[in-house]
């Protein structure tokens, strides 16, 4: 039996599970139970392509930052930053802030997923039922965090590698409350400390796919170090790379229905594209950092990675654009209540390695510090068009190739690259200016 407070029960109520039947209980028990969920059958669900997908990056992949990129992209798969399930029972009332949701979907179905952080199956399921009332296309379990307060005191994230089994009941639990509306995804590492061999990452796949009708797995190429060993960016530079063993999943689970996508070390669509090509059958790659550093730079992935001469049935953007309508986004939801500074850190890169980019991050930073963030999110259109050349702001993202060699000249040698980063993408903040650090923490 699975056992869950008098709270918890009224949590499921408030959002459309039946509340769990008091019991007879022993002396000390919990006031209820309730009995585990049963294995949830294969989900027949049709799943969105996630021939690229943004991954899920705290304080980073915000509904703000999400709706950014999908003026980027109208195909990319944008992922939540993990909202930790227990967090949703004491915020029900508040769920906007934790599950608001990109409202573009030219292609007939949602593509945004929902990752959930936790191991107690009955608040995962609260947090999965929670999900329908939003335009989510699945709910994505976090088994590859390395971070010390969620693997480690947290009990869940990588750490939950460890027990295949137990994650299987957690997706079947998730599977259940949504009756299967949404398909349940699992993003993991290939194995924790000394726990990294294929065949405890097959073991692995294989019960969680058999116990929790889990179809897609979205594998980081590295190990995680847990136990205070690595902090979360060593745990993201450190461990090599064996991109080979996500490719060895696609050759042997070819014909078992199981869709795996490729995440870690992939800078670029020529990247991307390199690792689709080497395993035709890989459902996608997952693009981290990079699409932070220079979000701009991905207004290509339509073209490059899905074909489409025009994904938008319009001229594809210019930053100018994107900037306007993000501007224009940003004062309705200042309207609606929305935090000024979590509008701002979005578009902090949008003209990352151009001319006037350093410029615009600097007056966006003094207006900040001078007149607050609600001033610097009405200020944004006036701030890039007095520090930024029309030549910059006026540029279509098809005008000159992504990945031209020039363009790669320029990011090896440093020239241009965005405040927050180094040339290789790496956190660099010890350069910044006292304002500029200002823009750069805060928080969404």
């Amino acid at each position: 039996m699975m056992l869950v407070s008098r709270g918890r029960a009224r949590a499921y109520a408030a959002v459309g599970l039946p509340r769990p039947a008091r019991l007879a209980r022993p002396r000390g028990a919990p006031l209820c139970t309730v009995a585990a969920p049963a294995p949830a059958p294969p989900v027949a669900v049709a799943p969105v392509d996630e021939t690229l997908s943004v991954a899920p990056m705290m304080d980073y992949t915000c509904r703000h930052f999400r709706h950014l990129m999908r003026l980027l992209s109208s195909r990319a798969v944008l992922y939540t930053e993990m909202v930790v399930a227990n967090a949703v029972q004491h915020n029900l009332g508040d769920l906007e802030r934790w599950y608001g949701c990109t409202d573009g979907h030219e292609h007939g179905a949602p593509r945004d997923v929902l990752q959930l952080g936790g191991s107690d199956a009955a608040m995962l399921a609260l947090a999965s039922r929670a999900a329908l009332a939003y335009p989510y296309s699945a709910i994505n379990l976090n088994c590859g965090c390395p971070s010390e307060r969620v693997a480690g005191s947290g009990a869940f994230g990588a750490s939950l590698m460890r027990d295949p089994a137990h994650v299987a009941a957690l997706c079947a639990a998730m599977a259940d409350a949504t009756g299967g509306a949404l398909p349940i995804s699992v993003k993991c590492r290939i194995g924790v400390d000394d726990d990294d061999s294929y065949e405890q990452l097959r073991a692995f796949v294989d019960a969680v796919s058999a116990g929790g009708g889990v179809r897609h797995f979205i594998v980081h190429a590295r190990k995680a170090i847990l136990n205070m060993k690595l902090s979360p960016a060593d745990n993201r530079k450190i461990p090599p790379l064996r991109p080979e063993l996500v490719h060895a999943l696609v050759a042997d689970y070819a014909g078992a229905g199981l869709r795996f996508t490729l995440n870690g070390g992939i800078t670029s669509l020529t990247d991307a594209r390199a690792q689709l090509d080497a395993s035709p059958r890989l459902a996608g790659v997952m693009i981290g950092r990079d699409v932070i550093n220079r979000p701009f730079y991905y207004a290509h992935a339509d073209r490059v990675l899905y074909g489409c001469a025009d994904a938008r049935a319009r001229a594809p953007p210019s930053r100018g654009d994107v900037l306007a309508a993000y501007a224009a986004y940003a004062r309705q939801q200042l309207q609606l209540g929305a935090r000024e500074s979590g509008l701002l850190k979005p578009v902090h890169n949008l003209f990352h390695g151009e001319a006037g980019g350093r410029a615009f991050r600097r007056q966006l930073a003094r207006t900040l510090d001078e007149h607050g963030a609600r001033a610097a999110v009405l200020a944004l259109e006036d701030v890039a068009a007095a520090c930024v050349p029309d030549r910059v702001l006026s540029a279509r993202a098809d005008e000159r190739a992504p990945d031209a060699p020039e363009r790669e000249a320029e990011r090896a040698a440093g020239v241009g690259v965005g405040v927050g980063t180094s040339s290789a993408g790496m956190d660099a903040s010890h350069s910044l200016s006292h304002a500029e650090r200002g823009v750069q923490s805060y928080v969404c």
